[in-house]
């Protein structure tokens, strides 16, 4: 059996033990001695689910943690980024003012260059923040982003029931629009709030040690009902 997790960072830790405790992703393969051939990424957009969903072959179950609209896909880099970030680091200013905030600054290198390939992509953390202040200030509008969210999720829906693959969404109902309803497979909020129940930082997926079992139980008991439903 192959499985695919997709989506923000509650789906985003997998295959490398840290303080000795596994991720629920790795709980649940283990479990059906499967194999896992992709995993979410920090900040995760809907687009980016949308991106990898399409280019995963040979998927037997998709788990779908369908993102939120403030996530913007970055195509060139392995994590995406929350548009409301730029406001937090000032970061129109930092590199026009003589004396912008050097602490913000370096806040924002940590967050943003130690991993996720940005630092690659962008070079320079001035030439980064001004890339997305620029384009907040031009080209983003908060609707134009959620129709680009909702148009990305109606498409991840009809391209996993065209496939006829497998599905758990994992989508809070305040995400998913009114006037919409999952055709593929089945949505199961609870499992975001079993996620956000047990959240705390320290594992990448901010999800605590006791949470990591009690999601992979969730998980399982879905993922139970869905093959059998399907079939497989």
């Amino acid at each position: 059996m192959k499985i695919g997790f997709y989506g923000h960072s509650t789906s985003c830790w997998a295959e490398f033990p840290i303080y000795n405790q596994n991720s629920f992703i790795d709980k649940v393969i283990e479990h059906y001695n499967a194999t896992l051939i992709n995993k979410g990424v920090p900040q995760g957009s809907e687009e980016r689910i949308l991106f990898d969903l399409k280019k995963t072959k040979n998927l037997d179950i998709a788990i779908v943690f369908h993102s939120i609209p403030k996530f913007v896909y970055l195509p060139t880099c392995s994590r995406d980024v929350a548009i409301t970030d730029i406001d937090r680091f000032k970061a129109f200013y930092l590199w026009r003012e003589s004396n912008s905030n050097s602490t913000e600054l370096a806040k924002a290198k940590q967050e943003y260059f130690s991993y996720g390939g940005i630092k690659e992509s962008f070079e320079d953390i001035e030439t980064f923040l001004q890339t997305f202040s620029l384009y907040k200030e031009y080209l983003y509008h908060p609707d134009l982003q959620l129709n680009r969210y909702n148009g990305a999720m109606l498409q991840i829906d009809q391209y996993l029931l065209a496939k006829r693959i497998p599905v758990l969404h994992v989508a809070l109902e305040k995400r998913v629009p009114s006037w919409f309803t999952f055709s593929s497979g089945k949505n199961c909020p609870h499992i975001q709030e079993l996620a956000d129940k047990h959240y705390e930082i320290g594992l990448p997926n901010n999800v605590s040690a006791e949470g990591q079992q009690v999601v992979a139980n969730m998980l399982i008991k879905e993922i139970d009902e869905l093959v059998g439903d399907a079939g497989l």
